[in-house]
């Protein structure tokens, strides 16, 4: 098994690319720690890897908030003594994000720079230091392509998701000489609960997509995983579109 005895946090894990992560590092060995603000979801994922013969640890956490997430660390620490691997997957999309940006309320912007950027900070400040003294270590981001291509009416989403990206490529530089590599994965859009109500917006997205479908919360995991493994450890400070070629453009 290519994650045998591998420790991986993976946050936003109750459902969607996060659940589908969370259960392909369990099938090759991983501890998976289901890091999730909804503890019902969070413990539901973690339940369906143990019956499937897998590792799994849930622990409601709110990323947005650095103390939960300190406490989310220490718990991980206190209980498997290493973190190999973190995956930044939580994220929010709100209804403003189908506003143009002159059309919302910036109390509406709060919540989601809360979660999708502060709380990339918070995990990875969190995290980095344990890395560091274990001189290994692997962090994957998950961004989108709309941090790479105009997306109107998903102004605050994008310019969340292209931070997490100018960070990671800094990171990367800072922590490549402590064996830690720093990666983001863009996924273009996916077939998730989040997305499956949003009826004709989806139709016209996937006019968009050279491959004319959505893709598969699995296809993600496949890339996420692939940088963490060995075989990924000369790759850091990437940026990598799984969206169909829906940039290539």
């Amino acid at each position: 098994m290519k994650f045998a005895d591998k420790v991986v946090i993976v946050t936003g894990a109750g459902s969607g690319i996060g659940r589908s992560i969370s259960h392909c590092f369990a099938k090759e060995g991983a501890t998976s720690i289901i890091a999730e603000l909804r503890s019902d979801a969070g413990q539901k994922v973690a339940v369906e890897i143990k019956n499937e013969g897998g590792k799994a640890l849930a622990i409601k956490t709110d990323v947005s908030k650095r103390e939960e997430v300190l406490s989310m660390v220490k718990k991980v620490m206190d209980e498997l003594g290493k973190i190999d691997i973190l995956v930044n997957n939580a994220a929010l999309v709100t209804g403003m994000s189908f506003k143009y940006f002159y059309e919302t309320d910036p109390d509406e912007w709060e919540r989601e720079i809360g979660v999708d950027w502060l709380g990339v900070l918070n995990c990875c400040h969190a995290v980095i230091p344990h890395m560091i003294k274990q001189n290994s270590g692997k962090i994957v981001s998950i961004t989108s392509d709309a941090s790479k291509i105009s997306t109107p009416r998903q102004s605050v989403y994008s310019g969340n998701k292209a931070a997490i990206a100018g960070f990671s490529r800094t990171i990367a530089g800072e922590l490549a000489r402590f064996g830690i590599n720093v990666n983001c994965v863009a996924p273009g859009t996916v077939d998730t609960p989040a997305t499956q109500g949003l009826g004709k917006i989806i139709d016209k997205m996937i006019q968009g997509v050279p491959k004319k479908r959505l893709a598969r919360p699995d296809e993600i995991a496949s890339m996420v995983m692939y940088l963490c493994s060995e075989e990924a450890d000369y790759i850091t400070g990437q940026h990598i579109s799984v969206s169909g070629g829906m940039t290539m453009f």
